[in-house]
C-alpha cells in the first residue's frame, strides 16, 4: 500500500513560523502563492494510481484540495480524524490516527492520498514506518509542499516547491 501525504497549502502561520492559536487553527487561510506549489503537486498525483483521497475538513486542507480539485477533477473525502486539534493530548491524537491507518488497510485501497496538518503528518508517517509515534517525532513533519511517499516502511520525499 502506497500514501502519499502531504500538508495543506502555505499559510502566514506556516509561512513565517507563527504559532495557531484556538482560532487561526480554524480559519486560517491559504496563501494565494501557495496555489502554483499545489498545482504542481496535484499533476502529479494525477499520474498515480490514487484509491482514495481524503483530507482534514479545516478550512486550510479544504481550499488546498480545491485547488487540486481545480487541477486534476478529482475529490477529496473529508475525515476529521485527520485535523489538528488545538491542545489535544498526543494519545487521543494517536488513536484516531491509527484507527484511520486501519480502515484504510481494511478497505482494500492500494493507494491514499492525505491532506492534512503538520503533526498528524507526523503521526502517520512514523506509525506507518515505524509502527509507533511519540512526543520526540511530534515536530518532525515536512514544510509545506513536501509529499510523503509512504510504501513499505519507507519514505520518499518530493518537493514542489521548486519551479521544475
Amino acid at each position: 500500500m502506497i500514501y502519499y501525504i502531504f500538508r495543506h497549502g502555505e499559510t502566514h502561520s506556516t509561512k513565517y513560523n507563527v504559532p495557531y492559536d484556538d482560532k487561526t487553527v480554524v480559519s486560517s487561510n491559504i496563501l494565494p502563492e501557495s496555489k502554483q506549489v499545489i498545482k504542481r503537486l496535484a499533476n502529479y498525483l494525477k499520474n498515480k494510481n490514487t484509491d482514495y483521497y481524503v483530507s482534514s475538513p479545516v478550512k486550510r486542507c479544504r481550499q488546498t484540495v480545491e485547488v487540486i480539485k481545480e487541477e486534476i477533477d478529482i475529490s477529496f473525502v473529508f475525515d476529521k480524524r485527520l485535523t489538528e486539534f488545538y491542545n489535544e493530548p498526543l494519545d487521543q491524537m494517536v488513536d484516531r490516527l491509527k484507527d484511520f491507518l486501519r480502515e484504510t488497510k481494511e478497505k482494500g485501497f492500494k493507494s491514499v492520498a492525505v491532506c492534512s496538518h503538520g503533526e498528524p503528518v507526523s503521526a502517520l508517517v512514523n506509525l506507518l514506518t515505524k509502527g509507533s509515534f511519540s512526543e520526540a517525532d511530534l515536530h518532525q513533519f515536512p514544510p509545506t509542499g513536501i509529499l510523503l511517499e509512504v510504501s513499505d516502511k519507507n519514505t520518499k520525499f518530493i518537493d514542489f516547491n521548486e519551479k521544475v
